[in-house]
């Protein structure tokens, strides 16, 4: 029996919807998941009774995330690619967030780990010049996602 072209289709997606799960889980996992876990504290927080200070952190975490899938899901449907530099989108994406900065996904994990150190009020780790050189600048006049780095 052979491949009809549908068929030959819905392999390749959910081959890449598995690729793209796994560097998923494998990048920003890693930075926005288990980092925060292991060094921040994330792993001695517990939410029985959410107070109005935590409205906020979770409310960073959940954009964050809906943002960061936002951009997976732009990257597999437009460009035919992951996010990993190893696998990367086979045609250049311009459509939902990357048509107005040049990297959302790391605005999103940034988001991510805001509301994290919010929720942990771990500032003071959050704030040394590895995790800031990942904040990034609004550049008006190219519309862009600039890096900012400094030296503390």
């Amino acid at each position: 029996m052979r491949d009809t072209p549908s068929r030959a289709v819905s392999r390749s997606s959910v081959w890449l919807a598995i690729r793209s799960l796994f560097w998923t889980v494998a990048l920003p996992g890693f930075f926005a998941g288990y980092v925060p876990w292991r060094f921040f504290g994330l792993n001695q927080v517990r939410l029985e009774s959410i107070g109005a200070s935590q409205i906020p952190a979770l409310a960073c975490i959940g954009a964050g995330a809906v943002l960061l899938a936002m951009c997976i899901v732009e990257f597999a449907r437009s460009g035919h690619g992951t996010l990993s530099p190893l696998d990367p989108p086979r045609e250049l994406v311009v459509r939902g967030l990357y048509r107005y900065v040049r990297n959302p996904m790391y605005l999103s994990v940034t988001t991510i780990v805001l509301g994290e150190a919010m929720l942990t009020r771990h500032f003071a780790r959050c704030s040394d010049s590895r995790t800031r050189t990942t904040l990034g600048a609004w550049d008006a006049g190219s519309r862009s996602f600039k890096a900012v780095s400094s030296s503390v």
